[in-house]
């Protein structure tokens, strides 16, 4: 039986990224995928042109490769309306990337891709310090993803419709942000973009036909807040809830900052709660308190479902579908309606006496269960 060793494994570089996650598939056979990679993905270390959806082209994108339960999809990514003719690629770069994905995902059961080339669109970012729908010339604005799904996965051209991309992609701009030297405009423009890649990212549902690419949310047209129970955010203790619900997080009257990909947390033993932004935003007390209270009410205190962790958020649902309640608080149910501005996010979850705060968030903010934090 063919092993892991058959395939070289090529690590991604940042900003390049993998992800394993169910969504694609559990229950996947790391010796199929192995041989699938090894007996059917193309070999050769010079680099070759693949062109994009021409089947007449000896080398075009996309192909995959299947044995058994397991199927290899390598695709390319990007704006359509700024995407090249071709990709430049070796085929044993294909294959590496084959290799980490199987051995980082199939070896635990699990689905997952992998990218290759994001650096072309950071670097467009940071030479325009704009974002891809203004008016400068776009080139080459297309990377190459590698997924491996199972018999239960869900095909979804992940490097153009998976949350971690934007996600990727705003971290990247708030790094630019930070680094930046250059103009106080252009600095802006940065932060700006890492707010719209981030609500891009809260927005985006793994399974739908949006991409990270298309039309942003409009945000001054989200009139009202959404209040939503997320069972992936764990089950926080109700009294510890209630002591960070009821003790004074800060004086009523000051006021806070919170900067993007730094979020204020706090903690009352089991029970965590983070308040974030996705752009430069000032906040009072008095609105973090209101925020936090509308969540325990809605989730934890929750007579008839139980105690679970919950997000405060503008706009469409954010990638937590595996584990969100069916129903959605009212505004009915929950006092403290839209006590935070849009662009700014309260999250209610479960912390484990063994977890960090930093993993419960990390998990809380991708999408991610916080149990897993309690092993990691």
């Amino acid at each position: 039986m063919l092993d892991q060793r058959d395939l070289t494994i090529l690590n991604p570089t940042a900003p390049d990224f993998s992800l394993c996650h169910p969504f694609y598939g559990t229950g996947l056979s790391r010796a199929d995928c192995t041989q699938a990679g090894d007996l059917q993905l193309p070999q050769g270390s010079t680099q070759r042109d693949y062109y994009l959806s021409n089947p007449r082209m000896t080398n075009s994108l996309p192909f995959s490769a299947s044995v058994g339960a397991c199927v290899i999809s390598v695709e390319h990514a990007g704006p359509d309306f700024a995407a090249p003719s071709f990709l430049p690629i070796a085929p044993d770069t294909i294959r590496g990337m084959a290799g980490h994905i199987i051995e980082k995902c199939a070896s635990q059961g699990l689905g997952g891709f992998v990218t290759y080339g994001l650096s072309n669109i950071i670097a467009y970012m940071r030479t325009a310090g704009v974002w891809v729908d203004s008016e400068i010339s776009l080139t080459n604005l297309g990377f190459i993803t590698v997924s491996v799904t199972g018999p239960n996965g869900k095909y979804s051209q992940p490097g153009d419709r998976d949350p971690e991309l934007p996600r990727a992609l705003a971290d990247a701009e708030m790094k630019m942000a930070q680094d930046s030297v250059l103009a106080a405009g252009l600095n802006r423009a940065f932060w700006d973009n890492y707010g719209d890649l981030s609500v891009k990212a809260e927005e985006m549902q793994r399974g739908s036909d949006e991409t990270w690419w298309g039309p942003g949310p409009d945000m001054d047209a989200v009139q009202e807040m959404t209040y939503e129970c997320d069972q992936y955010l764990g089950s926080p203790a109700v009294l510890d809830c209630a002591q960070l619900q009821y003790q004074d997080l800060g004086p009523s009257s000051a006021t806070v900052n919170i900067v993007p990909g730094a979020p204020k947390l706090f903690l009352s033993k089991t029970c965590g709660l983070a308040i974030s932004a996705t752009t430069p935003t000032t906040l009072t007390w008095t609105q973090i308190q209101s925020a936090a209270n509308a969540l325990i009410n809605a989730c934890v205190l929750d007579p008839y479902a139980g105690s679970s962790g919950g997000k405060a958020y503008y706009g469409t649902p954010p990638p937590h579908s595996a584990g969100r309640r069916a129903k959605r608080q009212s505004s009915s149910q929950v006092s403290g309606l839209n006590a935070l501005p849009p662009h700014a996010n309260a999250t209610i979850f479960a912390h484990g006496l063994s977890s960090s705060l930093s993993c419960d968030w990390e998990a809380a903010s991708r999408g991610m269960p916080v149990a897993a934090c309690e092993t990691a």
